[in-house]
């Protein structure tokens, strides 16, 4: 097979021969093949010009190819498919759909049927290898942001400092919300925005705080996120030390 053939010349290949969808079932190809290999059989031996067999020649061997190397031309159909895909999906997006809805679906099939020229087998096949790769599933969300990852809470004096690591894909902006732990209460937003860090000062000495970071992408927050909790401190005005009897406590 040559090393430059693309989509386009392998689904011509395949129209070729008999109209053929592109397919990967052997019976199809050889049974396609047969309604015409009289034709060219007989043009390619009677044809006295040279430049009258190149057709004959050319059909012969894209025949053997398809015969022969059917798996690699629909790799090839594939990777076509997948780019048209994600237009497909990029559009979606832009239009404001959240959730890979059975119209989506039904889209990807339109595309995979009409633009590339595919039986019903490969419809079915590439869409769902298509989606199988990008972790998507009909009723699932289209967009999935990426969390942020090593994040720290360092407690200093009168503060606590967070820092997180922003992922290169996927994540937009990053939203910081604040819970006092065992608190029933939802997280306050502390900022949002493209950044690695933030400074926490309000906070209350003794008093225990969990951070939780969502990424945003593409309008959308994720539904999780990446935590982490500490105590804040503070200056110790004036302390003392008493003996209960069993250790030493401080006040």
């Amino acid at each position: 097979m040559q090393d430059q053939s693309t989509a386009q010349q392998v689904i011509e290949m395949f129209r070729a021969l008999n109209n053929l969808l592109v397919t990967d079932d052997a019976a199809a190809i050889e049974s396609a093949a047969q309604k015409q290999n009289a034709r060219w059989l007989r043009e390619q031996t009677y044809a006295t010009d040279p430049s009258l067999q190149v057709k004959p020649y050319e059909w012969f061997k894209h025949v053997q190819l398809l015969k022969d190397r059917r798996q690699e031309l629909c790799e090839i159909v594939q990777a076509f498919f997948d780019q048209l895909a994600n237009t497909v999906l990029e559009g979606a997006c832009n239009a404001g759909v959240r959730e890979l809805t059975p119209a989506v679906y039904a889209s990807l099939c339109t595309i995979a049927r009409e633009q590339c020229r595919l039986d019903d087998r490969l419809v079915q096949r590439f869409v769902d290898a298509y989606l199988a790769k990008r972790h998507l599933q009909v009723g699932a969300p289209l967009v999935e942001p990426k969390l942020v990852e090593a994040v720290t809470a360092t407690p200093e004096l009168g503060r606590i400092r967070l820092r997180w690591k922003v992922p290169a894909e996927r994540c937009d902006e990053v939203i910081l919300k604040r819970q006092d732990r065992g608190s029933d209460t939802a997280g306050i937003e502390l900022c949002r925005g493209n950044r690695t860090e933030y400074e926490d000062t309000h906070v209350a000495p003794g008093r225990w705080y969990i951070y939780s970071l969502y990424s945003v992408y593409r309008g959308v927050e994720s539904k999780h996120s990446q935590s982490a909790e500490t105590m804040a401190i503070g200056e110790i005005a004036q302390a003392g030390a008493r003996w209960n009897g069993q250790a030493i406590e401080l006040r």
